[in-house]
């Protein structure tokens, strides 16, 4: 399965979260929020062009799909202690 299917897919198991949520099926909403959140993090964890889950929920709070040109990982600069 390429990483735009399982985005799609963690979106629309986002939705149906916020949509069991809202109905007060806090158990179910909570199954769905799980499985997107752990197919998120193997998304990062694989480097598939998912910066984080947090785009990915931003994404789905505005009711927009991520494109791979805005969903390029990006590299954080750490300053060296000395």
């Amino acid at each position: 399965m390429s990483s735009s299917q399982i985005r799609s897919l963690i979106l629309e198991w986002i939705r149906e979260a916020d949509e069991l949520l809202e109905k007060g099926d806090i158990v179910q909403a909570s199954e769905k929020y799980y499985k997107a959140a752990e197919e998120a993090i193997k998304l990062v964890r694989e480097g598939r062009h998912c910066t984080s889950l947090r785009e990915i929920l931003q994404s789905s709070r505005r009711g927009n799909k991520t494109t791979s040109e805005n969903t390029k990982p990006k590299r954080h600069n750490r300053k060296s202690e000395g």
